[in-house]
Order: C-alpha cells, then sequence, then structure tokens
C-alpha cells in the first residue's frame, strides 16, 4: 500500500482486527503493550484533548520527546489528524535554541516528557505545557467520525512537521515537511528494508530526530512488533531479551560493539591479538558482492562459527540486518559484522530530504562498502561541477525535498535551486557511476598556496582508528 498522508499509517479498518501487540514499550523494570485497538482508543483520546484545547488546522504543536515512546508515537499522528503541524523539539536543546524555536513557531501546545525536562528551562513555565504521561488518564475519546471529517480536510501537500536542525552553525532553522515529503520516503524504504510483519524490530534512538521517526513510521506501515527500550542504555539488555531481527543505528553503537571484541581477543595477550588481526585482515578482503576462492570461504567460514559468534550472539542470535545512517562508519568495522554474517548497510540523508537519499540494498550486487550506496526509487542526485576525480557538491532533488524553511525565505533560496534540487552542502562522487561516495562537507575544503584542495576528513578518519 502506498501512504499519502501520515495519519494513514493508523487506518482504522486495520487496527481494529490487529489484536495483536504492534507497539511495546518494554525496559527490565515494565512492559505495556498497544494492539489496533488500544492504539485508536489513545488516538482519540488524545485528538479530543487537543480539539478541546482550540487547535486548528495548520496550529504549531510542539512535541519535546527523549525516545520513541508508544505515547509519542500516537500524540505525534494525532496532532496530524487533525491538519496542525507538529514541530519536534531536541530534549538537549541549550536554553538559546528553545528560546528561538518557541519565538519562531509561534506554538498553540507544548508537550514535555518529564519533570526534569520541564524544569530545564524557564520559558516552559506556562499555561500551554503539558506532561505527555498524565494525558489520556481521564480524557474522553472524539467520535470516530469526527475524527475522520477532520483528517479529510487534510492535503497530502500540508505541512506536517516543521523539524529544527541543531542550530551548531548558526541559530536553528525550522524544516518544514509535508505529507507527501514524509510518506514519499516512507513508501520507499519500505520496499528496501529487510522487515515483515512477523519480525521483531528495537527502536532506541531519539524520536526527535528525523531518522528514527522515518524509521518508527515505516515500521508502523510494514507492522512488525515495534519494541520501545527509552535509550541506548538500553540496547545491551535489549538485544538479549527481545531478540529482534533487525534495528537501526548510529556508527557510535556499532563501533562500540567492535571495541568490545577487539578488547576480549587483545586481553589473551600475543596470540589473542594475533589471531584478532588476522580475522581483522580476512574480513578487510571480504567482498559479499563477488565471489571468491574455496580457501576464503574456509577462512570467513572459521572466523565467522569460531571467533565471531559470540560477537553475534551479543546482537541477539536473530538480527538478521542492520542500517546505519546519521555519520560516516569505518569500513573495516563494516566488514567485520558482514564476515560475522550479520548484514550492515550504509545510508545518507538530511532533515530537508525527509530525510533518506541513498541506501545501500539488501539484494545482492546491490551495495558497496565506503559507500552510501543507491538513491531511493523516486529520487535523483548530481554532482556539480566535479573535478577531475569526479568530485563535486551533492545535489539531491525528488518528492521529499522540503518546502522550505519556516519563516526563512533567503534561507531556503540559498540551499533549493530554481528548478527545484537540494544543495546538501555535501562533497562526494558516484562510484562506478551509481553508488555515492560522501568525501567531506563542502565548508571544510580548504586550499593550499599551491592550489591543492585538501578534504581533512581522511586524516580525522585515520585518526579514530588510533585507541
Amino acid at each position: 500500500m502506498s501512504f499519502t498522508k501520515t495519519f494513514e499509517l493508523f487506518d482504522f479498518k486495520k487496527l481494529d482486527s490487529c489484536l495483536d501487540p504492534i507497539l511495546i514499550n518494554k525496559t527490565e523494570q515494565k512492559e505495556s503493550s498497544w494492539n489496533g485497538p488500544k492504539i485508536i482508543e489513545d488516538l482519540l483520546k488524545y485528538a479530543d484533548f487537543l480539539m478541546k484545547q482550540g487547535v486548528e488546522q495548520g496550529d504549531r504543536v510542539i512535541l519535546v520527546p527523549e525516545y520513541a515512546l508508544p505515547e509519542w508515537i500516537i500524540l505525534d499522528l494525532a496532532v496530524q489528524s487533525l491538519g496542525a503541524i507538529t514541530v519536534m523539539m531536541h530534549a538537549t536543546s541549550n536554553e538559546d535554541q528553545v528560546k528561538h524555536i518557541l519565538n519562531e513557531s509561534g506554538y498553540k501546545l507544548l508537550f514535555v516528557d518529564s519533570q526534569e525536562i520541564y524544569g530545564k528551562h524557564e520559558v516552559f513555565q506556562a499555561d500551554n505545557v503539558f506532561f505527555l504521561e498524565k494525558l489520556v488518564v481521564h480524557t474522553q475519546k472524539l467520535e470516530r467520525n469526527v475524527l475522520s471529517e477532520r483528517q479529510s480536510r487534510v492535503s497530502a501537500g500540508d505541512v506536517s512537521s516543521i523539524i529544527y536542525t541543531s542550530g551548531t552553525t548558526g541559530e536553528p532553522k525550522g524544516v518544514m515537511l509535508t505529507h507527501s515529503n514524509i510518506m514519499s520516503n516512507v513508501n520507499s524504504i519500505c520496499l528496501l528494508l529487510p522487515v515483515e510483519s512477523s519480525n521483531r524490530v528495537v527502536t532506541y534512538l531519539p524520536y526527535s530526530h528525523v531518522f528514527e521517526r522515518s524509521v518508527v513510521f515505516s515500521y508502523l506501515a510494514v507492522k512488525p512488533k515495534v519494541y520501545c527500550i527509552e535509550g541506548p542504555m538500553n540496547l545491551k539488555w535489549a538485544l538479549a531479551s527481545i531478540q529482534p531481527h533487525f534495528f537501526t543505528a548510529v556508527p557510535r553503537i556499532l563501533e562500540r560493539f567492535y571495541d568490545q571484541v577487539t578488547l576480549h581477543f587483545k586481553s589473551k595477550k600475543w596470540l589473542g591479538k594475533k589471531v584478532m588481526d588476522w580475522a581483522s585482515k580476512v574480513a578487510s578482503n571480504y567482498k559479499p558482492h563477488k565471489s571468491f576462492s574455496p580457501l576464503m570461504k574456509l577462512k570467513v567460514y572459521f572466523i565467522r562459527y569460531f571467533l565471531l559468534s559470540g560477537f553475534k550472539r551479543r546482537l541477539g542470535k536473530n538480527i538478521q540486518a542492520i542500517v546505519v545512517g546519521a555519520a560516516h562508519l569505518r569500513p573495516e568495522i563494516a566488514l567485520l559484522f558482514e564476515a560475522a554474517g550479520i548484514r550492515i548497510r550504509e545510508g545518507y540523508g538530511m532533515t530537508e530530504a525527509s530525510p533518506v537519499i541513498t541506501v545501500n540494498r539488501f539484494e545482492p550486487g546491490l551495495n558497496r562498502h565506503n559507500s552510501v550506496g543507491l538513491p531511493l526509487p523516486n529520487v535523483r542526485i548530481s554532482i556539480q561541477e566535479p573535478d577531475e576525480d569526479g568530485v563535486g557538491e551533492i545535489l539531491v532533488t525528488g518528492p521529499n525535498i522540503m518546502k522550505g524553511y519556516y519563516k526563512k525565505e533567503e534561507e531556503t533560496a540559498k540551499v533549493i535551486t530554481e528548478n527545484g534540487w537540494l544543495r546538501t552542502g555535501d562533497v562526494g562522487k558516484l562510484v562506478e557511476g551509481k553508488f555515492l561516495r560522501i568525501t567531506d562537507r563542502k565548508k571544510d575544503i580548504f586550499k593550499t598556496s599551491s592550489g591543492k584542495y585538501i578534504s581533512p576528513q581522511m586524516v580525522e578518519s585515520a585518526f579514530e582508528e588510533s585507541e
């Protein structure tokens, strides 16, 4: 099924028959679950509360979630069901960023996760700030036909979310994404992820970030069992307990697992170190998209079943695949995972592109290490003014490109060309004519007195490999 609006992910007719859990909030101390009817019940309660607070189509409602909890996901889509706009604010935002977002957005309501976040900012001390956990306890349910009527007023081209960028290079900019922007991305992601309705997945990255939010929306479309585990600090326990088939990660998460394995072997003095060095060398020559010799097959079999089997157990015995985004993953780590029998695929995106632009596929021959993969089916990329090595700024176009920056027309004009191409500010090249490789940020590149362009990312990556 192809979706055009975000709230179509909660289709009443389909949810009515989903009696098994879809969303599960699970930690070591507690577990609670939401099947289809319970999701509908909470969705109608949130919608009723929002309407009684006077939320109208086009109003901005700020959400300050820490992690993807079922309550946040349902509230997010309840806001959008009414034609209002969810404004995502990071729980880690500093005082200046918070003030800027509050002032610029002209918000109607604001929802926070905890007393700790509420007390962190003086500007939150207002009548229109609410705690999420207390919202549905005594709230009545809105009639289904009332919500359906409000949903019918919403167009696919309407803005559904404003997601503020971090503002590390200036004040935060609100990226306006329409329903069709987001769902064009979700529709493509669903075709590419190796996730089925019978699978278990975990979500633990911040829900305010567009990467994890889009992944969660993709889960809702496919409907595996989604375990919300309240942060990466619970990941080690969750992998052993839940035994998921799939999850997404940022590079730092996988680096920690890699470090644990290498330290385990190196703690066994010189023999352990020699064995790990040999295994790493074998893994570095492992090319899953190419056929290899019987001797290489034997080496891979040995390191997979005798050296790295414990490594796979740490990730849960059912783990089949992991998608990595948000930053560059060191190639030797990706290859060691592959040699251990775990498919790692890197992708690339940005908030302004809803967010996924490219991803390495899971089908044979459609992935390359040290690349961020192929463009999504409905996305095109272009390398602007490439040098002799084919390196230039990456431009992107497609139905996923944002409507613009909220109340910043000049800033929008700087990054979106007249014919609709997004200037990413990233520099890269096409490998084999189709696989995108990111080489650096445009603003980081500098020129020496001899006229040579220097890209610091390669030097930085080399330093990152040092213990």
